[in-house]
């Protein structure tokens, strides 16, 4: 059975979800934070889990997988019935890599620094304006996620879940959680709204007890009974 390690509203949100969406049964352990000065997840538990002391992570009965777009890819390659991600060799294929990797490294790195300048600079003086300048760097990535958006489909790409869409999800929630005015960005608003009514998304947000700002909580309409869920003490 997989399990995915993860901490609530963390990038690991995005594999959460598409496991949901496998609907085969799988354990989720939710990782605590470490007492130190970091408040990272590096507790003697999770190192055994992983070196790198990162959420999330995907363990299978062949492998354990650090970084959310690799996992994210692995469920989408080990499941082409969902068709996530566009034919191989092709342009739409190459874009997809080109998105992953770009929302998991320069914009994920902005979101850090609004929550974790710490990981940054040890110099807490200079806190504040990393978070500024973090925050005005996001608003720019924000806008260029909107136009990149197909302009009346009902996802990223197209009327069909794709491997990018959970990710969106995430980092809209993000902006709303940062305080950054979401008000224009209003094809991404509808494609988080479109999220919202998947039942696969409710059960993930469910599990880790978090909404989306803005948005009505929806009930949780699907369950998989043979999920099952613990914490890691």
């Amino acid at each position: 059975m997989r399990k995915l390690y993860y901490s609530p509203g963390t990038i690991a949100l995005a594999p959460h979800i598409l496991l949901c969406e496998l609907g085969e049964p799988f354990e989720v352990i939710r990782v605590t934070v470490a007492e130190n000065v970091h408040k990272n997840y590096k507790t003697p538990e999770f190192l055994k889990v992983t070196a790198r002391g990162l959420v999330p992570v995907l363990s299978t009965d062949s492998c354990t997988l650090t970084e959310s777009v690799a996992i994210a890819l692995h469920l989408a390659e080990t499941a082409p019935e969902k068709q996530w991600l566009p034919p191989i060799g092709s342009d739409e294929r190459a874009r997809t890599y080109e998105w992953l990797a770009w929302l998991a490294t320069t914009v994920l790195r902005s979101i850090g620094g609004v929550y974790r300048p710490e990981h940054i600079i040890d110099s807490e003086e200079l806190y504040p304006p990393i978070r500024a300048f973090a925050e005005r760097r996001l608003e720019t990535f924000f806008g260029e996620i909107e136009r990149a958006i197909s302009p009346g489909s009902a996802y990223f790409k197209g009327n069909d879940l794709g491997v990018i869409d959970p990710f969106l999800l995430v980092f809209y929630r993000w902006g709303l959680e940062i305080g950054i005015d979401m008000s224009d960005f209003r094809r991404w608003k509808q494609l988080t709204s479109t999220m919202l009514e998947r039942p696969a998304v409710v059960e993930a947000l469910d599990a880790e007890e978090i909404e989306i700002k803005g948005f009505p909580s929806p009930e949780t309409h699907f369950k998989n009974d043979e999920k099952q869920t613990r914490s890691m003490e």
